[in-house]
């Protein structure tokens, strides 16, 4: 396969935070900066897709809609991913998503703790692990710029008379086909 370790993280970190998988969100953070990423650029991934180059911004929002809109995906979102992306990387981002949403609805749904321990993080030539806060908690600052930013990838229901997010879930998928209408479209 051709699309590297960090980018596929970064995309399994989007599928996390659109179906608030904390048990994954807190891997994948680990995982982003094993892999060098700063604070900031993992939080860009949740506030500022600008701050990454076209080819990775077409597949955050390829990412985001598989995992939050399947029923929405069409030849439109396909070709946006042409435009950077060979058949095989666009079959490869697809299958990892698939995979990460897969794993993030069996940790969410069957309550996996979190692990205690960190077998990700990055050392410095003198094998010190770069400074976080414990392992267990996943708790790090949030870059001052985005504080106060909502996030572009949660499944948000915002209060439409002061703006601010609610604790509503979030369903935007149309009702299953019945079961004729898959067996009249599998027998076609």
């Amino acid at each position: 396969m051709t699309l590297d370790y960090p980018f596929k993280t970064m995309l399994f970190w989007i599928v996390s935070r659109t179906n608030n998988c904390q048990y994954c969100l807190g891997h994948q953070e680990w995982k982003l900066a094993a892999a060098g990423l700063t604070e900031e650029q993992i939080a860009a991934l949740d506030f500022d897709w600008l701050t990454y180059t076209p080819a990775q911004q077409a597949a955050f929002a390829y990412a985001r809609k598989l995992t939050f809109e399947p029923n929405n995906l069409g030849d439109a979102d396909i070709a946006a991913l042409r435009k950077h992306y060979t058949d095989p990387q666009i079959l490869e981002m697809t299958l990892s998503v698939a995979g990460n949403n897969s794993l993030n609805r069996w940790k969410e749904g069957t309550g996996v703790p979190q692990s205690s321990g960190n077998t990700f993080r990055r050392r410095d030539n003198e094998g010190a692990a770069p400074e976080r806060p414990a392992a267990e908690s996943f708790n790090t600052p949030t870059p001052e710029k985005y504080e106060k930013t909502m996030s572009k990838v949660a499944a948000l229901q915002v209060d439409a008379k002061n703006g601010t997010p609610t604790r509503l879930a979030v369903c935007v998928r149309p009702a299953l086909e019945s079961r004729d209408a898959v067996e009249k479209i599998a027998g076609s």
